[in-house]
């Protein structure tokens, strides 16, 4: 579920800044589970038609995108009320000297790409106590109704039928909270006039708070809701976008002073990392300020997951609230909310309840040291020599230039006796961990320089040192064989990016003159033209993933498996008998051919070119492309595998991104477009062939 998470805010990043994708790789994702946590943090709008462009690539169910469609329908027509409604207050408003303060919601939704974007029919403005009687009659000819079960004593809210839209007056920023943190908050006068800004947003003019007392203010609003009832993921995109657009005139060192004063600091640094990391911040807002751990990003992560995915019934929740809200305030300086923990009221909520406490302490928002903050995480150690598990492992095998000591059987795989190297002194040892359910644990699940964790739908994988791939099946009953996949392409793939070893998503071929690199989307025809090659005479180097080594400076492509994948309609155009070949994924109809030594190359291949094919929909033409400058990194990067690696860390490492620059300057690097409408197999294939020539 972490991982999925971390998937869902790479779409989430895609919708803010690129509509045309930029190369991950969504390959076995839960789209029911990434529409429930769009739909749970209210940004299904904001992710539909990014939903939609993927769904020409990636197997969404009908019934998932039309939910998902239908979800936007129903946003940007409440979005439009909530605007129209508003925009008729403000000008009403203003004819009849009305005074109040707009924030949050109507400000924040002006930043999206679209404001429509940000699903809501409430809006939040501030005023003065004594305006209250006056501000009521205005609202009254205009159709608004209190609404006396929602309202509280600093909270009146009203709202009117057609069009739909909620007003929350609040009398105070901080509710009904009152403590010594909300004492402090009122210290720094964040409802100063003298500091309020005029604008327009969404077309509106209106009064806002200024930009360092709003960000005060949105940090307040979301540790309430992460200490009180949980906050989805929508805090992430509020905050990314605002630091984004106002960080420029924000005063970090006096918002830091603030923050520190309060204890927000630990969760604040946790928090702005997050977005920094998934959704790719502006980090001049960290400077000089201590990088979080990833226990302090992780429960954060968690916390967001649960609210959506494990929702409490309303009673529990009632429950949860009644336990932590005294941290909210400071009012834990007086009374320590944990003592109620075993009480037998507190008995539904208790395991959630012991993990928000330890997350609460762990982000330094309490105001005293108990229990919850002495908790260590066991320490795990898988391998603790690695040398002699790798000469008692049952399987030796090579692939990409390494040799491999297993505890997994992966036939497909050449033998590794050849190469004279002794099994104990393999390059990577394969197995399970020794106790089902260890990978769950939340300290693995990062990536970090040595260590990459990650997930399919049939188990979780630990890849850490470069040297050592640790599998645990999510169901005891799975088989080898829905396990072994992920080792032979993910695991070693990232065994390889930890090695400074480049691996790009794509087919290679060789002769005795060299090597060929075929890439390209899904579907773009890249095992039709390696295919097409093979057939004049080349052979098969690397399917899928190809490892490219510097040998004495010079590139060459490391020998993979001897087989070859195709879709269905490839295979069958390719002469071959379904019947007959191995079906290595029903849902999107992929089977695999083995090889022959005869069929294959006897070692690795020297590059001598790389070729994009990109099937040209819009303009049906056949043209050629060398890449160069800027233009030839990005295209490398965006190519290589796995993408979600690059997408959950800050990139590509220095030593790769060294390594990948050397390649690109010594390797010709071109982009062939295939119209769409006809056939150009074999134009497509004498190009190649004479440009590396």
């Amino acid at each position: 579920m972490y991982r999925t998470a971390e998937t869902f805010l790479h779409v989430v990043y895609e919708a803010l800044y690129a509509p045309y994708g930029t190369g991950y790789n969504y390959e076995g994702v839960n789209w029911e589970v990434l529409y429930k946590m769009a739909e749970g943090s209210k940004l299904a709008v904001l992710t539909y038609e990014t939903a939609k462009r993927l769904s020409e690539d990636y197997i969404i169910s009908e019934e998932i995108l039309e939910k998902w469609h239908q979800e936007y329908l129903f946003g940007t027509e409440k979005a439009l009320e909530c605007k129209n409604a508003f925009a008729e207050f403000a000008e009403k408003a203003g004819e009849e000297g009305i005074k109040y303060t707009v924030f949050k919601g109507f400000v924040l939704a002006d930043l999206f790409p679209n404001p429509l974007y940000r699903t809501s029919n409430d809006t939040d403005i501030l005023i003065k106590k004594e305006d209250t009687a006056k501000i009521a009659k205005f609202l009254k000819k205009l159709d608004y109704q209190k609404d006396t079960h929602d309202s509280t004593g600093q909270v009146p809210v009203y709202y009117r039928e057609n069009p739909a839209h909620r007003l929350e007056l609040h009398y105070s920023l901080w509710e009904e909270f009152k403590g010594p943190k909300i004492d402090m908050l009122e210290d720094f006068g964040i409802t100063d006039e003298s500091s309020f800004l005029q604008m327009k947003a969404w077309d509106v003019k209106l009064t806002t708070l200024g930009y360092e007392e709003h960000l005060i203010y949105q940090m307040f609003h979301i540790i309430k809701h992460i200490i009180v009832e949980g906050m989805s993921f929508s805090g992430l995109v509020d905050i990314t976008l605002y630091i984004n657009k106002y960080g420029k005139y924000i005063d970090y060192s006096s918002f830091w002073k603030k923050m520190d004063a309060l204890g927000y600091a630990t969760f604040c640094e946790s928090f702005f990392q997050c977005c920094i990391h998934y959704l790719k911040m502006d980090s001049s807002i960290m400077k000089r300020r201590s990088l979080p751990s990833v226990d302090m990003k992780g429960y954060l992560l968690v916390e967001m997951i649960n609210k959506i995915m494990a929702p409490f019934q309303v009673e529990d929740e009632i429950k949860m609230q009644m336990l932590t809200r005294p941290y909210v305030d400071g009012m834990d300086a007086y009374d320590n909310p944990e003592k109620h923990l075993s009480e037998p009221e507190y008995k539904s909520v208790l395991k959630r309840a012991k993990e928000k406490v330890k997350a609460i302490h762990l982000w330094g928002l309490t105001c005293q040291e108990t229990s919850a903050g002495e908790i260590e995480e066991k320490e795990i150690i898988f391998t603790k020599d690695l040398k002699a598990a790798k000469k008692n492992a049952p399987y030796f095998y090579q692939i990409y230039g390494l040799t491999v000591a297993s505890e997994i059987e992966m036939s497909e795989l050449i033998p590794g006796e050849s190469t004279g190297i002794a099994k104990e002194d393999a390059d990577v040892y394969v197995h399970y961990c020794e106790e089902h359910g260890m990978l769950q644990n939340p300290q693995l699940q990062m990536i970090q320089s040595n260590r990459v964790w990650f997930e399919s739908a049939h188990g979780r994988f630990l890849v850490q040192n470069g040297n050592e791939i640790v599998a645990d099946k999510k169901e005891l009953h799975f088989s080898d064989e829905k396990i072994k996949p992920y080792i032979i392409s993910h695991g070693l793939a990232f065994i390889l990016y930890m090695k400074n070893i480049v691996t790009l998503h794509g087919s290679t071929v060789g002769n005795e003159e060299g090597a060929v690199t075929i890439i390209g989307n899904s579907g773009a025809g890249k095992s039709t033209i390696s295919t097409g090659l093979r057939k004049r005479g080349y052979k098969l180097i690397a399917d899928d993933v190809s490892a490219i080594k510097l040998e004495n400076g010079v590139p060459y492509v490391q020998i993979a498996v001897p087989q070859q994948k195709f879709c269905r309609d490839t295979a069958l155009k390719e002469g071959y008998k379904l019947e007959e070949i191995e079906c290595i994924n029903e849902i999107r109809d992929k089977y695999r051919v083995k090889l022959s030594d005869d069929e294959m190359c006897s070692g690795p291949g020297k590059l001598k070119g790389i070729f994009e094919i990109i099937p040209d929909t819009k303009d049906n033409s056949f043209r050629v492309e060398k890449a160069d400058g800027l233009d030839l990194l990005k295209l490398m990067s965006a190519n290589m595998f796995s993408q979600y690696l690059f997408s959950n860390s800050s990139g590509l490492s220095a030593d790769m991104f060294q390594t990948t620059l050397q390649i690109a300057q010594q390797i010709p690097v071109y982009r062939i477009y295939r119209p769409t409408d006809r056939d150009t197999v074999e134009q497509i294939l004498d190009e190649i062939i004479a440009l590396v020539k």
